[in-house]
């Protein structure tokens, strides 16, 4: 039935098939999916009155045009809802009488045209069946006349009767004038094998014949026909059942289009298709596309291989189920794109991988295309894990490189006051000393300077030994050898020794509370942490009453307080404390390194205890030095 041999272009088609429609004296109105007018001809404009022309009416409202035919007709109303209830129900019908104002009647027939599923047009052609009143001759010339038209229109055309055979076969069908008037009352299991087809082809004709007949519906479908050279060609045919004023089927026309070039295309893209998404699979940056309501459907084999979850492990395919909704930058950009107010951002974003870890991402989202049209997002993430590192690491050389600096500079100032203020004073008592000897001077009058000599030197050896403990605990030179003592007694003999009384007549209180136990220490490190944090009780209290030192024994840890009325330490001290060099902003000119403490700490945490200050300024301060017992 199909010519294999003969193709048309689609301008060339459109144009023909319009041409040859305007000559045809049937009024025939072509309206597109969208009730839009998509052809009118000269002798449809006639019905409607002198003032319209196709030129005109092109791209008119459907329903419109339609108004208007309904104020040619006599039953303006019935013609009205006639044509409403036809496009409605999208049901091809024939033969439908319509009488106008002017005596004259007429028929209208109903096409629906349909590619695949989808509606393209609704195709309508009156015939002036007034003739009918004056003689069959007029009318069968006028058939005669729309047969001769149909037979040139560049598409497969047929008309079938109810049991399949051919009644009508135009050209661009069936070329070969003989066998055109050959097949008329055939059926295609005839024409097939008659023209060498594959009967298989008949069958599947067939099939589709008796389903638009039972169910006096339109019925499409696409065949693939091959020419001899062995070149595939593509149809889609539609059979459109036509039914008598009865409701039965009376005839079945078939419409048949050439597609061969669309399904190229369509070919082309796919390949094309399958290689963008193939070149996504090879990228190493992971991408993930979600349409406009986040669902997403796709994800590439880098995104697999970073997070290790796939669409189907993704409930319902929600963006939310691969990318935590938590992360409320990427969703404030996600939105934005959604939106149109942005097309591509950047941004920064940490996700774990599938083996649980954090990782980094640079991120970009940008419009995406889904089923054709540009809708939802395209996310394209680049692993810059290693990088953020490299850079976190550079901050951390650079933050450490800072804090060397600030404590070198710290350093020299601490050892410049420290240094410069003893040797000064050791300087001027040697010079007073020596004018005195010159004066002859007796002694004991010089017994005052080399008592500030010897002080100054024992400041500059205490100085001098903190240095090097500190030296030693940063090189890991000293050894922890604890052993049991009675800490009362070992505390009491200490401020015997050096507080009772202190430098400016002040003695150390000592108070104990609890069950006396043994303690295990390091005689030699606990002297030293607890000598440092008892002086400088005395040292930042000057003028006040004494420092009290509290000894609390308890179930598992020994807990001794130094609590004093001095100067007290500003809030914004306290955290800095610990660390080397560093001295509270409130000390003034009283004498200190800002080491001692950090040899305190460290002395204490080696007996696995803790020290805690408790402080305010002007208030006073609290230290509490907590030490656990030996196991027994």
């Amino acid at each position: 039935m199909v010519n294999q041999e003969q193709t048309y272009l689609p301008g060339q088609s459109g144009e023909q098939y319009q041409f040859l429609l305007s000559l045809l004296n049937h009024p025939i109105f072509i309206e597109n999916a969208d009730r839009k007018a998509e052809f009118v001809n000269p002798a449809f404009c006639a019905l409607l009155g002198p003032d319209f022309s196709p030129d005109k009416l092109l791209g008119a409202d459907a329903k419109t045009l339609h108004m208007l035919m309904g104020m040619q007709c006599k039953h303006q109303e019935a013609y009205t809802n006639a044509v409403n209830d036809a496009v409605m129900l999208g049901k091809a019908e024939t033969g439908v009488p319509t009488e106008l104002k002017n005596g004259r009647f007429l028929h209208r027939d109903y096409f629906p045209y349909f590619s695949g599923e989808q509606l393209r047009a609704h195709i309508w052609i009156y015939q002036d069946v007034t003739p009918l009143h004056q003689g069959a001759d007029s009318l069968k010339h006028e058939r005669t006349q729309f047969m001769q038209v149909l037979s040139v229109i560049p598409a497969d055309i047929a008309i079938f009767s109810p049991d399949h055979r051919y009644e009508f076969v135009n050209q661009s069908a069936v070329q070969d004038p003989g066998i055109r008037s050959w097949i008329i009352g055939k059926n295609d299991l005839e024409y097939c094998a008659y023209r060498g087809k594959p009967k298989e082809l008949a069958e599947q004709r067939a099939q589709y014949f008796q389903q638009a007949l039972t169910r006096k519906e339109v019925v499409s479908w696409e065949e693939v026909l091959r020419d001899a050279k062995g070149g595939e060609h593509y149809y889609e045919r539609t059979f459109y059942p036509l039914l008598s004023e009865t409701e039965e089927v009376a005839s079945v026309l078939m419409f048949g289009l050439n597609i061969t070039v669309r399904k190229q295309q369509e070919q082309q893209l796919a390949i094309a298709h399958q290689r963008y998404m193939k070149t996504l699979d090879n990228l190493n940056e992971a991408v993930l596309m979600a349409d406009g309501e986040l669902k997403t459907y796709f994800i590439n084999d880098a995104w697999r291989g970073s997070f290790g979850k796939t669409l189907e492990q993704a409930r319902n395919g929600i963006i939310f189920d691969l990318i935590a909704l938590g992360n409320y930058e990427f969703y404030r950009q996600v939105f934005s794109v959604l939106s149109g107010f942005t097309e591509n951002v950047q941004g920064r974003i940490d996700i774990k991988d599938k083996a649980g870890r954090k990782r980094w991402f640079k991120y970009k989202i940008s419009p995406g295309m889904h089923e054709g049209e540009q809708k939802g997002i395209l996310a394209t993430l680049n692993d810059i894990t290693e990088q953020v590192h490299m850079e976190e690491n550079l901050l951390e050389v650079v933050k450490k490189q800072k804090e060397l600096n600030d404590l070198k500079s710290a350093f020299v100032n601490m050892v410049s006051h420290e240094l410069r203020t003893p040797l000064a004073v050791i300087s001027s008592g040697a010079e007073i000393m020596q004018m005195m000897l010159q004066a002859g001077r007796p002694k004991e009058d010089m017994e005052v300077y080399t008592q500030q000599i010897i002080n100054e030197v024992e400041k500059m050896t205490a100085f001098m030994n903190d240095l090097l403990m500190v030296s030693k605990i940063e090189a890991g030179k000293i050894d922890f050898r604890p052993e049991r003592v009675s800490l009362e007694q070992f505390i009491k003999e200490l401020a015997a020794e050096r507080y009772m009384p202190w430098k400016d007549g002040r003695q150390l209180s000592i108070q104990s509370k609890g069950l006396l136990r043994e303690i295990g220490i390091d005689k030699k490190m606990f002297r030293h942490a607890l000598q440092n944090v008892v002086e400088n009780a005395f040292k930042y209290s000057s003028g006040k009453p004494a420092p009290r030192l509290h000894i609390r024994y308890s179930n598992t840890y020994c807990t001794i307080s130094v609590a004093d009325n001095g100067i007290g330490i500003l809030s914004s001290d306290i955290k800095e404390l610990f660390t080397s060099f560093t001295r509270g902003k409130n000390t003034g000119n009283i004498p200190g390194t800002g080491i001692g403490l950090v040899v305190v700490k460290y002395f204490i945490e080696q007996h696995g205890g803790f020290v805690a200050v408790k402080s305010k300024a002007n208030e006073g301060a609290v230290f509490m030095i907590k030490i656990p017992y030996l196991p027994a």
